[in-house]
């Protein structure tokens, strides 16, 4: 590990109970927005739940299977503990890209910051109450054929009191494995670190009812060897998470580029070099440009073929109304006076000119006289592209 890391025992030893300041009524924005990361009721998770990709998903998941209020009735401790574990993940990469760079204690700070609050939520999961809804005596209308205690201070008394009264720093040391043990995938990890404490549920309420988890008697050796099990529970994993981080023993991450920001004041992107990052982006840029350069001219035959099939669509109509109307096609042959050939041109001012004199032309004839001029003016222009041809 790290020296900075291993220098802020005490900043670590203060952060982990930081969660819980956080707690007031007074501030329910704050409240509300963590106060529901510090357990999860697996009873009530409905099955395949957990295979949620994140918490949002999972949170659908429990609105689809009827659960009005999933932070309320279910909770997301193991999520919290994913997410900050992968924050951290995050914050490392960032440091190993940051050898000689004035701003990477700014980057240790974070470090040590989420690494305390992550110890925190990793030693709720080892408590079995943060994992299920028996979490302060046996829940109100669950069977209870066993006549476990309903005691609302259980929690408390056993989580904080009798630990202050019984446990000492000593007697969790001597119980730790000499080394972490290996976290091949932190997700299942973490789940199972909730599902081992959620199975020590009954075991808990079995020794409440059979000793007791008292601070002002004498405890019980039983008794007191289920709460050194579950402390050394969370502080292996906690340990395991912060020694066995892949990114720490390993070589420098190199993520994905997500986009065209650089850190502050830094020589890195999200643990990528800078020029590496702008090799990428020129890279990106002239690909953009063959596509866009084919895409122009896919756009180019279209045109062209769509014009050809509108001009043979075109020379059928006109085929089809000369024959309706009975007109010859002109001849093609150049005229010896160019005046000749708009013949049609005056007769037609001339008809124009007089038409105020004329009857009112019917519906019916408007209709003709529109069609022929329309054709007048397609054979025109056809005449025109034949003669410059």
């Amino acid at each position: 590990m790290p020296s900075f890391f291993r220098a802020a025992g005490a900043q670590l030893e203060y952060l982990g109970p930081e969660p819980d300041r956080w707690r007031s009524r007074n501030l329910k924005e704050m409240d509300d927005a963590w106060e529901f990361d510090h357990y999860i009721d697996l009873e009530n998770v409905p099955e395949g739940a957990l295979d949620a990709s994140d918490r949002y998903t999972f949170i659908a998941a429990l609105y689809a299977a009827g659960i009005q209020r999933p932070q309320q009735s279910v909770g997301f401790l193991p999520w919290r503990i994913l997410e900050l574990y992968q924050r951290l993940q995050t914050e490392f990469a960032i440091w190993r890209n940051m050898e000689d760079d004035p701003d990477r204690p700014f980057v240790e700070a974070r470090i040590l910051n989420d690494a305390g609050i992550l110890g925190h939520y990793v030693a709720d999961a080892a408590q079995p109450h943060h994992t299920t809804i028996h979490f302060n005596g046996w829940a109100e209308g669950a069977p209870n054929p066993r006549g476990f205690t309903t005691d609302r201070d259980f929690h408390s008394r056993f989580e904080s009191a009798f630990v202050e009264a019984h446990i000492h720093f000593q007697d969790v040391d001597a119980e730790m494995a000499p080394d972490p043990h290996p976290v091949e995938n932190p997700r299942e990890a973490v789940w199972e670190h909730v599902r081992a404490s959620n199975r020590t549920v009954e075991e808990q309420y079995e020794l409440e009812s059979a000793y007791g988890f008292d601070p002002e008697a004498p405890a019980h050796p039983l008794a007191r060897e289920f709460v050194i099990q579950r402390l050394v529970a969370g502080a292996e994993m906690l340990r395991a998470l912060w020694c066995k981080n892949p990114l720490w023993v390993g070589p420098r991450l190199r993520p994905l580029p997500i986009g065209p920001k650089w850190q502050w004041r830094s020589t890195a992107f999200y643990g990528e070099p800078k020029a590496r990052m702008r090799e990428v982006k020129d890279s990106m840029t002239e690909k953009e440009s063959v596509v866009a350069l084919h895409d122009l001219e896919g756009m180019q035959d279209d045109l062209i073929k769509l014009f050809n099939e509108r001009f043979d669509e075109i020379n059928k109509k006109i085929g089809g109304l000369r024959m309706n109307l009975n007109i010859t096609p002109k001849p093609v042959t150049p005229k010896p006076a160019p005046s000749a050939a708009p013949a049609s041109r005056p007769e037609n001012a001339k008809r124009k000119s007089k038409k105020p004199t004329k009857p009112k032309k019917t519906e019916a004839e408007e209709r003709i006289d529109q069609i022929r001029s329309e054709v007048e003016k397609v054979l025109e222009r056809l005449g025109q592209m034949e003669t410059e041809a």
